[in-house]
């Protein structure tokens, strides 16, 4: 996570405007890919502690994790620019 926000910081300062966008681009698919993983192992042993997947979700962390990595990948399917979702 601190990683994602320091690159969606130093995107937006002039002193790294010379960086090119697939610089940034690759950094976040790389952090948004490895948060999904994370999110669906963790989704994957829920049960363990005898908790149905349909309540695991429905927790406000697991829904603010959700709600973190889906702008990445609505705009990677879109055909429009979605940067706007970022700020979720």
């Amino acid at each position: 996570i601190l990683i994602t926000l320091v690159s969606m910081i130093a995107e937006t300062m002039s002193s790294f405007a010379s960086v090119p966008a697939s610089t940034w681009a690759i950094i976040d698919g790389i952090t948004s890919v490895s948060f999904t993983i994370e999110y669906l192992l963790r989704f994957w042993v829920c049960d363990v502690f005898g908790t149905s997947a349909v309540i695991w979700v429905l927790r406000a962390m697991n829904l603010c994790d959700l709600i973190a990595v889906l702008p990445f990948y609505v705009e990677m399917f879109s055909n429009s620019d979605m940067s706007f979702l970022r700020v979720l």
